[in-house]
């Protein structure tokens, strides 16, 4: 019995560790101190594309990820007059 108790609370100590660590993010390829951001405001006509084209057009593919990710966007239609966080060191 002092066994089952003892296994117990390392696995209640364990799945608390488990429980914080899995409340980091692992989808960005970034951490936050290393990307300078501005708002950028939605205009009629914007596409992630074309705004890609103005602030990263080396590799658009890689911006967009970064901004869908960064936006929690799981579209690429785009609301106007929405603020999008934009990355300006990828």
């Amino acid at each position: 019995m002092k066994n089952y108790i003892s296994l117990f609370i390392i696995l209640y100590f364990l799945s608390g560790f488990l429980v914080n660590i899995a409340k980091y993010p692992l989808n960005s390829l970034h951490s936050d101190q290393d990307i300078n951001f501005i708002q950028y405001k939605i205009k009629p006509g914007d596409t992630l594309w074309n705004i890609a084209g103005k602030f990263y057009p080396s590799n658009k593919e890689n911006f967009i990820n970064e901004v869908m990710i960064m936006n929690n966007l799981d579209s690429y239609l785009l609301e106007i007059n929405k603020i999008l966080v934009i990355p300006l060191n990828i």
